[in-house]
């Protein structure tokens, strides 16, 4: 990760949360070897993501809320940053606000991104990015930057 986007991560308000498909233990290992450990709060982790019993990792909207209830946060103060424009779906759907990252898209033939038009904004999209730090820039709706 570029130090600016580091540093642009770091410096943005709120709590922040790892919300990812890998085991705690792997994405513990990435986010000491990119020096972003102290800029979470916690990692969400695919061992976490159960509901009822039952295993729903991302994009599964149920999940969404339960994290939501874990974690005491109102969906609508919530910002999910992703790649993947499904898993902005789900988070549109239960009422947070989106980020599409599309930093390492550009570069990547593999994955769910391939063939999308990454040019446009899709309806789940609140704003799409390339780069951290023009989060910055941009307030969600309904807060004051405050």
């Amino acid at each position: 990760m570029p130090p600016a986007d580091r540093a642009a991560l770091r410096s943005l308000p709120g709590r922040k949360f790892l919300l990812t498909n890998a085991p705690a233990e792997y994405a513990k290992r990435v986010l000491t070897a990119l020096d972003l450990a102290s800029c979470f709060e916690g990692v969400i982790a695919i061992e976490g993501m159960r509901v009822f019993g039952d295993l729903r990792p991302k994009p599964d909207a149920r999940m969404l809320r339960v994290v939501l209830a874990r974690f005491k946060l109102p969906a609508s103060r919530c910002i999910l940053v992703e790649d993947t424009v499904a898993n902005l779906k789900s988070a549109r759907r239960v009422g947070m606000q989106t980020v599409w990252m599309q930093h390492y898209l550009r570069h990547n033939p593999h994955g769910p991104e391939v063939g999308i038009h990454l040019h446009g904004r899709p309806p789940a999209v609140c704003v799409r990015i390339k780069k951290l730090r023009a989060l910055h820039a941009w307030r969600p709706h309904g807060t004051t930057g405050a």
